[in-house]
């Protein structure tokens, strides 16, 4: 049986490991036991915490694209030329 750390976690997943922790606390997710100071959880519950990992950043993904085709669509401003520059020549 294989078992994993947070850090390990979050090496996988190539996140901050409070990404990892925060996925860990607010899924009620527990750890099989302990090794020193550091919390040992099972593969199924890695596997738990890496698909939600991908999941949020899906979501987090879409969420940025929207936004970004959100502003893109905003008009400028008096319907100013943007594409001049502000600085006298």
């Amino acid at each position: 049986m294989q078992f994993f750390t947070v850090g390990e976690l979050a090496r996988r997943a190539g996140v901050p490991v409070h990404r990892v922790t925060y996925v860990i606390e607010t899924r009620g997710i527990l750890p099989v036991g302990r090794a020193g100071h550091a919390r040992v959880f099972s593969a199924a519950a890695a596997d738990q915490v890496l698909t939600t990992l991908s999941q949020m950043a899906a979501e987090r993904s879409a969420v940025s694209t929207q936004t970004y085709k959100r502003v893109a669509a905003v008009p400028s401003v008096g319907g100013a030329d943007t594409s001049t520059s502000l600085c006298p020549s």
